[in-house]
């Protein structure tokens, strides 16, 4: 918290305390009370975004936190104001006792300190821990730090593919959960028309498998010998020939379209996460990781709901038939 003292809240003028829950705008970086932000659903200064006045730490003139700055003085282990000569801890910004700010050798050379204190972090870095992509590197007309907080869940697996297609041209990248789960892993994945739309392809099949099992009487049947003679017979049949040809290439419809999903799923998913990402920003360039991953992230839920709803129908169709 100590890189908070002598800063107040924007919104309610009240200097932050320790046990303070603390938020910061992701555009200009001004802390406010995360209560505060909430209430007002913006930057306090947003007003000053894009501006010479905009808040920094290196200009708090905007909400009177501190006047002068002076990255002279340090510590080894601790800082001493400049001002004041009060002793601060290691890595603090702003004095405890006058509110000046301090800036470390080490700071000054690019180190970023470990935050032990509440601040809501704009976005969520974790996905690049293992992927190595820069957050700043743009995909697809996106930076990866959007990506990574609009995708969310296994970031670490989609992120080096989304660079890898986009820096080859190359739109093939095999995804085993797309080609196993077919329309739901689309469900999963927040792509709801295009699971919807294979949903209702495999319901066709399911349609035409009934139909015709139910014209012959298959479903009547008792034994193995006899399905079998059913079946060739109908299939030599001219009133049932061409259904049973309808069946055969709606299975190889199938087959194609989940070998599909498997080789140009990611694409597809990269191309629904960049186009929600474009239209966000269009309307707003202040969106915090909460907004990015509500545009994308997973739902479990729709997934089964996709799997209910084709079963059902699935019995339904059959009620009719059989």
């Amino acid at each position: 918290m100590f890189f908070y003292n002598g800063y107040s809240c924007p919104t309610c003028q009240k200097p932050f305390t320790e046990t303070d829950d603390i938020v910061v705008c992701p555009h200009c970086g001004l802390p406010h009370h995360r209560d505060c932000w909430a209430k007002e659903g913006h930057c306090h200064l947003e007003h000053l975004h894009n501006t010479p006045e905009q808040w920094s730490r290196t200009n708090t003139k905007a909400d009177g936190c501190s006047d002068d700055v002076s990255p002279e003085n340090s510590a080894p282990h601790g800082q001493i104001c400049p001002r004041c000569h009060t002793q601060n801890p290691e890595f603090a910004e702003i004095c405890t006792h006058c509110g000046m700010e301090l800036l470390t050798d080490a700071w000054r050379n690019g180190a970023q300190p470990q935050h032990t204190y509440s601040e809501y972090q704009p976005y969520h870095y974790a996905p690049f821990t293992t992927s190595n992509v820069n957050p700043g590197e743009e995909i697809d007309g996106v930076k990866a730090e959007h990506l990574a907080a609009t995708v969310n869940s296994k970031a670490d697996y989609y992120l080096p593919r989304f660079r890898r297609m986009f820096r080859t041209g190359n739109n093939t990248s095999w995804n085993w959960a797309a080609f196993l789960l077919g329309p739901f892993w689309l469900m999963y994945r927040k792509m709801y028309g295009l699971g919807a739309l294979v949903i209702f392809v495999q319901l066709l099949q399911s349609a035409m498998t009934l139909f015709v099992a139910t014209a012959t009487g298959i479903y009547n049947v008792t034994t193995y010998e006899e399905m079998y003679r059913l079946i060739e017979e109908a299939m030599f049949s001219p009133s049932y020939m061409y259904y049973f040809i309808a069946i055969w290439l709606s299975s190889i419809l199938m087959l194609v379209i989940r070998f599909a999903l498997a080789a140009f799923g990611n694409r597809l998913y990269l191309q629904h996460c960049t186009k929600k990402i474009k239209r966000a920003l269009s309307k707003t360039h202040d969106l915090t990781a909460g907004e990015l991953s509500s545009l994308g992230g997973t739902s479990v839920a729709m997934a089964i709901i996709g799997y209910i709803a084709q079963y059902f129908i699935t019995e339904i169709i059959a009620f009719f038939f059989i």
